[in-house]
């Protein structure tokens, strides 16, 4: 192995090789290739051996672990947040804006996208959909980016430029203590007003089973702000439902529909 001068590399390489030796399935069964890794600088992998590249990220993903833990991340990133403050804090943690962008991108809900450079590639929280069909080199995705994107902007990381652009809107939450409707009875008016009033029980129902979809991918949020952003951004992202945001009646049965799951959720833990 060469010698690695930069620190942070080498706590991520020693990391990736020690997934190697505890992941069963990886000992004896391939070379590791330092140059496949992919983390914390983007590399493009040349070996054919798709065996062998499947364990190289599955090591990285094994340091990524090891270094960012999970309890960290949910620690600085619970829910929606200001990426530049999680940004800050993520410098703990001591590993490369790469792997480290990597790792605090998979704990953030769907509506993020990162720019890191060095890497040839975008990377995005977990359910995030872009407003827009994208197949070519980051130099063209970066105008697509602003311009369809809520907020933005770059930060230095690890001595790295980050950019970062957000899809979420931010969460205009008030209290609905004058509000006797369920979501459901709110939701019917809504649909009743809207452009699928001609089946309001088949959209009320296929409007139901999209929030149940996805907010079982996130049992983790529970407070009322991140349910509704997260549920409006999926809306948004739906060419099915997003004229529904423009009717202040959807609005409300989201933010009562959020308030009802926090509820629930606050219950149970």
């Amino acid at each position: 192995m060469k010698k690695i001068d930069n620190s942070r590399r080498m706590r991520f390489t020693l990391a990736h090789e020690l997934g190697h030796v505890l992941l069963p399935w990886h000992v004896e069964t391939v070379q590791c290739d330092m140059q496949q890794q992919g983390y914390p600088e983007e590399v493009t992998v040349e070996s054919p051996n798709s065996i062998g590249i499947a364990q190289e990220h599955q090591a990285n993903s094994f340091a990524s672990h090891v270094l960012v833990p999970r309890a960290f991340l949910r620690d600085i990133a619970p829910g929606y947040v200001r990426v530049p403050d999680a940004l800050a804090r993520l410098e703990q943690a001591n590993v490369s804006a790469a792997a480290g962008v990597v790792a605090l991108a998979s704990s953030l809900p769907a509506g993020y996208v990162f720019l890191v450079r060095g890497m040839s590639r975008m990377i995005r929280s977990p359910g995030t959909e872009l407003p827009f069909n994208w197949a070519g080199i980051t130099p063209e995705l970066r105008p697509a980016l602003m311009e369809s994107s809520v907020d933005f902007g770059q930060v230095t990381h690890q001595g790295q430029l980050v950019e970062w652009f957000e899809f979420i809107e931010s969460a205009n939450y008030k209290p609905l203590d004058n509000e006797p409707r369920s979501s459901m009875e709110i939701l019917i008016a809504a649909l009743q007003g809207s452009s699928l009033c001609h089946d309001v029980d088949a959209a009320a129902r296929s409007i139901t089973a999209k929030v149940g979809g996805v907010l079982s991918a996130r049992r983790d949020l529970s407070s009322v702000p991140d349910i509704q952003a997260l549920l409006a951004y999926k809306f948004s992202m739906d060419v099915r439902y997003s004229k529904l945001l423009d009717s202040a009646e959807f609005r409300l049965y989201l933010t009562k529909k959020s308030i009802e799951v926090a509820a629930k959720r606050d219950a149970r833990s």
